[in-house]
């Protein structure tokens, strides 16, 4: 038997989890296309008008619905997330959403009652992706539409953070699938692959910048690796600052996303 996932603690760290995230928004061009294309398609099926983000954290992306995304997500929102302290948090920033309790692989909805699920971010804090997606084909109403974005750190390029704080690798290995593993998961539950999308997206930090994001632990993987190895990784930091004040680091992240359809 495989070892459990290690668990970021998101009760302990909701209140900080906003601060200083700007780089790593979530709600771009592409998934707001992507996103509005499986909301169209949904709504052309006669599905219920009902989008469910699950995992929404802070409400990051349910606030951008609506706002100045408004228009183009007419639907019902609901947000999920197992965090009663992030959904605290969300509740200052979303008004029309409802926001629940519960579990991705347990979801607080009926059977068929969604037209389209939205996870972005977040199926690697999940217990498990197969229960996950098979919880995803009962709440979708037939030909209801799941769009589920996120990184996959075990191939491609390296994350930034592997340089200073390698302990964030073995718990990512542990945490992360392979992007065969997604489709053959996604055949496994009955979702039909109706279309996939890598874009590729490049931070750039000065060292000072990137020792700011990072102090915090709020980044999962630092929340997870032994103290430790957080205080090695964040004086490897300071020390490139020191020699190379000037030098910006950077990563390039291939962020994927797949939509599939419920028959």
């Amino acid at each position: 038997m495989s070892a459990p996932k290690p668990r970021t603690d998101y009760e302990r760290i909701a209140p900080a989890y906003d601060c200083d995230r700007q780089e790593y928004d979530s709600f771009d061009a592409t998934l707001a296309a992507l996103l509005q294309a499986a909301l169209q398609a949904a709504q052309s099926a006669g599905t219920p008008r009902l989008l469910v983000d699950v995992g929404c954290g802070t409400g990051t992306l349910l606030a951008r619905f609506e706002g100045d995304a408004g228009d183009a997500f007419d639907w019902q929102t609901v947000g999920v997330d197992t965090s009663r302290k992030m959904l605290s948090v969300a509740r200052g920033k979303v008004f029309a959403s409802a926001l629940a309790a519960g579990a991705a692989e347990a979801l607080p909805l009926a059977s068929g009652a969604a037209g389209c699920l939205l996870s972005t971010f977040a199926f690697h804090h999940f217990s498990s992706l197969g229960a996950f997606l098979r919880e995803v084909r009962r709440v979708l109403a037939p030909n209801g539409r799941l769009v589920l974005r996120n990184i996959l750190p075990r191939e491609g390029p390296q994350p930034l953070m592997y340089r200073f704080f390698p302990g964030a690798r073995e718990i990512d290995d542990r945490r992360f699938p392979l992007h065969a593993e997604v489709l053959a998961e996604l055949e496994a539950a009955g979702l039909e692959l109706s279309g996939q999308h890598v874009d590729e997206r490049v931070h750039r930090f000065t060292a000072a910048r990137y020792l700011e994001l990072c102090k915090k632990r709020t980044i999962s993987q630092l929340h997870l690796v032994l103290d430790e190895s957080f205080r090695s990784g964040m004086a490897a930091i300071e020390r490139h600052q020191r020699e190379h004040p000037d030098e910006l680091l950077e990563e390039c992240v291939p962020v994927h996303t797949f939509v599939a359809t419920r028959p």
